[in-house]
């Protein structure tokens, strides 16, 4: 998650996106990371800047709106906990997944 905001923040703000180092604070990493995306969204020059997304150029704000929020939903939600995943994975067809 981490990587993929600073990747976002890079291509907005320019200069590199750094992997997750083995001595930083994931916690911290996560907070600062999230913050630049708030700081991109809440500024319209860096929202209106043209990157590549996954479907082309698109503006940086219509990336964090439709592809990076999904990623932190997907990746954060409940789905990951053991208790869900277990449950979701013996359900049948018929239990409507």
């Amino acid at each position: 998650m981490v990587e993929n905001h600073r990747g976002v923040i890079a291509s907005v703000r320019g200069g590199e996106s750094e992997p997750l180092g083995a001595d930083e604070d994931p916690k911290q990493a996560w907070e600062n990371a999230s913050r630049a995306i708030g700081e991109i969204t809440g500024d319209p020059e860096e929202a209106a800047k043209e990157m590549d997304g996954p479907t082309g150029k698109m503006p940086a704000g219509q990336i964090i709106g439709q592809f990076v929020t999904m990623d932190v939903l997907v990746h954060t939600g409940t789905w990951h906990e053991p208790s869900v995943r277990t449950s979701v994975s013996t359900r049948t067809p018929s239990a409507g997944l």
